[in-house]
């Protein structure tokens, strides 16, 4: 089983850590996931945070407090790439998203910021979902192999390197037609 290791600051507004609470739970079922929150997890422990979210009513997100925690998220970013941001101004019909965007600037180079407004609690369960679900994807896609299929691949390029190359006559050639 994969997992994930993930961050959620919600301002002011407990439906906010709920919809986030469904989403992770049917990411875990949808994705045969791990996912660890860092509110659960020991400081010590020396983990990678792979998904910070963070979200605020669209009437607060632009105030210094909420610009204050999503400047610390940025600086974060900027020093690891491999930390995706996803925020939400909810309440949003996009323009408080577009400002915050504008105010935090051009994501680093290889990482993933995703600034959004949404109209309420059911559109922020829906986002989250969409982050935690892409997040999953992008990490089993560019995985690194374990210990064990390391060592087998290790073990057939030896066993390739060890062969005789292929003769001519032994080499079998097929016509292959374009469509």
């Amino acid at each position: 089983m994969n997992s994930l290791i993930v961050e959620f600051t919600a301002r002011n507004d407990i439906a906010f850590d709920a919809a986030y609470q469904q989403a992770c739970a049917d990411a875990v079922d949808v994705r045969d996931v791990e996912i660890s929150d860092t509110r659960h997890l020991p400081r010590e422990s020396g983990h990678i945070v792979e998904l910070s979210m963070y979200a605020a009513r669209h009437t607060e997100i632009e105030l210094e407090p909420c610009m204050s925690v999503l400047g610390e998220l940025g600086t974060r970013q900027d020093l690891d790439r491999r930390l995706t941001v996803g925020v939400a101004a909810v309440g949003d019909d996009g323009t408080a998203a577009q400002r915050v965007d504008e105010a935090l600037g051009p994501e680093p180079l290889g990482a993933s910021r995703w600034i959004v407004g949404v109209a309420d609690t059911e559109q922020l369960y829906e986002v989250i979902f969409r982050w935690l679900i892409h997040v999953i994807d992008r990490k089993k896609l560019f995985a690194v192999p374990s210990p064990d299929s390391a060592q087998a691949a290790s073990e057939l390029i030896d066993q390739s390197l060890s062969s005789p190359a292929p003769t001519p006559d032994s080499v079998i050639r097929r016509d292959r037609r374009i469509p």
